[in-house]
């Protein structure tokens, strides 16, 4: 007995943790993040109730067998809520913004409330008759109920699955999900069969943990500062536009955040940004802080009478002339204020998010506040990221990929795998600013998730190891670098596609390298350690402190085209190519040139010691035939055997 209820402990304690860490985020209006705060409290409450069973079983006081029976229907009732609470949880991750809030209750809570009803009459027509208070559960109207919300959640998780589930693209949550309910399944079942073998608590801590990771990863919502993602604000502007439901939004701009990053690090600078958040979430109840961008924050209230939120705004102002502190590092914040009130001057997300990008680029006075009809306009930011959204949706991405030609094996050796999007309204979106939108927006996960999940699945399905393509390499920004689950969450993707570590090489730029975050180099050290080789990508285009060279376990280097560009014109770009070739050979680090489109040039790197050649000479970026078919038919220049 005493061993379970160590388990009841352990599980108290894990659940209490989550909980706590879940504390600031449970205003977020999001709704999967509402349930599984409901499951987090149900939870710990089926942990009291259950140490109360114990210990009314292992001290039974006969003047107080109504307290005890009404311990065991609270604690039957909770186990029951988990199971279908799930059930809603799921139907909310899946459906995403076609949940119907008044239905899905209606098909999800009503056998339940039914249930419930069954347990109490049970549980008062049992009382008096049985010398065990947990007797009543062996009432056939409870067993009956019971058998019936199993098969009811059943068919439930079936139908949402079946009806939703091929339209999300991250297919590991599906199965996790549905293995989690099957789970709960068991555990109610096993737990109902036999009552000694009170191991749910501590199985649903396991459970609540385990989706923290593989399906409600905060990442997707929150970010560094404890703020909420752009993608997650302009969803719910949708929402309560759509609604009609009004809302005040008063848009911080900090204009010296680049100066900061550079001079006190990235970590510094979020430390301040989630003491700025904090501030913003305590001004009310109903506060609520969205990232809308690198440089600006956004506080959203429910309030709209005039006078309140004047005073409101004068409370922020006032206190960002004050400074902030982290331990000995004290800064002043510049900022700058605009006020907007959806639906009325907002009424729509795309028209926010001209707002916000126009915010971004106005050089706005300090410590003034502006009206957002000074910044909406036409802006064709809005019209790429409309097509990145389709693009998403509809599957209008696709992958090339650029050959890369080894000078030593005189072969093609890898590929660059790059993300292109063909927009049915707009025709092909240039690749840079497309991507530089997406980080900026918050689709950057997304996106690379999808391109990373098509290179290998390019790879297993066509055998490119046997046709001799050593490994493709894959970009990953800044952004995706700061993720702390990006290692994990990829090198399960290789596994699940049965590719090898050294199958992989990832790109990652100058500027995600040079970045102080601890996430940052987990990852990189984690993808070294498991095998994965790393490049440093647009070498010459970056920061001038080369530390990372040798600090960061990199074993290639790609030294941007526009170096090799200027060096035929340009007589210390010359230089500058010449010794970033010597510096290479000396910290034994192989060099892919980029930007290879002459003879000529092939001739000079040739002499350089150049390793692997990338550039239009020998092939743009082209889809997965035609990458296949140049291979199988690659004849070597002459050029390169000069």
């Amino acid at each position: 007995m005493r061993y379970n209820m160590i388990f009841d402990y352990a599980a108290f304690a894990v659940l209490a943790v989550l909980l706590a860490y879940y504390f600031r985020k449970r205003k977020a209006a999001i709704r999967e993040y509402r349930q599984y705060h409901a499951m987090l409290v149900a939870s710990i409450l089926l942990c009291i109730t259950d140490l109360l069973v114990y210990l009314y079983h292992l001290n039974p006081v006969a003047e107080e067998r109504v307290l005890e029976y009404l311990v065991h229907v609270l604690d039957l009732m909770f186990q029951f809520y988990l199971i279908t609470g799930y059930c809603n949880y799921m139907n909310i991750v899946l459906t995403g913004k076609k949940y119907n809030e008044i239905k899905t209750r209606f098909a999800v809570y009503l056998p339940l409330t039914i249930v419930y009803l069954a347990i109490i009459v049970s549980a008062i027509l049992s009382y008096g008759k049985a010398v065990d208070a947990v007797d009543f559960r062996a009432n056939t109207t409870i067993i009956v109920s019971f058998t019936a919300l199993i098969i009811y959640t059943v068919i439930f998780t079936v139908y949402i699955i079946v009806k939703y589930g091929r339209t999300m693209e991250d297919k590991s949550k599906i199965v996790h999900m549905a293995v989690a309910v099957l789970f709960l399944i068991c555990i109610q079942s096993l737990q109902m069969v036999d009552q000694q073998k009170r191991i749910m608590p501590f199985l649903m801590a396991l459970l609540m943990t385990d989706m923290l990771y593989t399906v409600h990863r905060s990442n997707e919502f929150f970010d560094s500062t404890d703020s909420m993602r752009k993608h997650v604000m302009m969803n719910q502007v949708a929402e309560s536009c759509e609604a009609n439901i009004p809302y005040y939004y008063v848009f911080v701009k900090l204009h010296d955040y680049k100066v900061l990053t550079e001079s006190i690090g990235l970590d510094n600078t979020d430390f301040f940004l989630r003491q700025v958040s904090g501030y913003l979430e305590s001004l009310s109840n109903d506060c609520v802080v969205f990232r809308a961008a690198p440089d600006i924050m956004a506080l959203r209230t429910g309030m709209t009478d005039k006078e309140v939120l004047s005073d409101l705004l004068d409370d922020i102002r006032e206190r960002f002339r004050e400074p902030w502190r982290n331990g000995m590092l004290v800064t002043m914040l510049s900022t700058s204020y605009v006020t907007a009130m959806t639906p009325d001057e907002v009424p729509s997300a795309k028209v926010m998010r001209q707002l916000v990008n126009n915010i971004a680029r106005d050089e706005q006075e300090l410590d003034s506040v502006a009206d957002a009809k000074k910044y909406i306009k036409d802006d064709k930011d809005a019209q790429m990221l409309e097509a990145i959204r389709r693009g998403l949706r509809d599957g209008n991405f696709k992958v090339f990929y650029q050959p890369i030609y080894s000078t030593k094996k005189k072969k093609i050796v890898a590929a660059e795998a790059l993300i292109r999007l063909f927009d049915p309204e707009y025709g092909s979106i240039p690749a840079e600013p497309m991507i530089s939108l997406a980080e900026r927006e918050g689709y950057i996960l997304q996106i690379g998730r999808f391109v990373f999940e098509q290179v290998c699945r390019f790879y297993k399905d066509n055998k490119l190891n046997e046709m001799g393509v050593e490994y493709i390499e894959v970009n990953l920004s800044a952004v995706q670098c700061m993720q702390k689950s990006l290692a994990e969450e990829f090198m399960q993707i290789m596994h699940d596609n049965d590719i090898a570590p050294d199958s992989i090489n990832f790109e990652i730029t100058e500027t995600a390298a040079m970045i102080t975050n601890a996430a940052v180099t987990k990852n990189i050290y984690d993808f070294e350690l498991q095998g994965v080789s790393l490049s440093l990508d647009d070498y010459g285009t970056g920061y001038s402190n080369i530390s990372y060279l040798y600090d960061m376990p990199f074993m290639i280097m790609k030294i941007d085209k526009s170096i090799l560009w200027s060096a035929e014109t340009n007589k210390k770009a010359d230089i500058t190519l010449e010794n970033t070739y010597r510096m290479a050979n000396k910290l034994n680090l192989k060099v892919v040139q980029e930007g290879v489109e002459t003879e000529e040039q092939i001739k000079k790197l040739l002499r350089l010691g150049c390793d692997y050649f990338q550039g239009y000479y020998f092939s743009k970026p082209v889809e997965e035939e035609k990458f296949i078919e140049y291979v199988k038919n690659f004849e070597v220049p002459g050029v390169c055997n000069s």
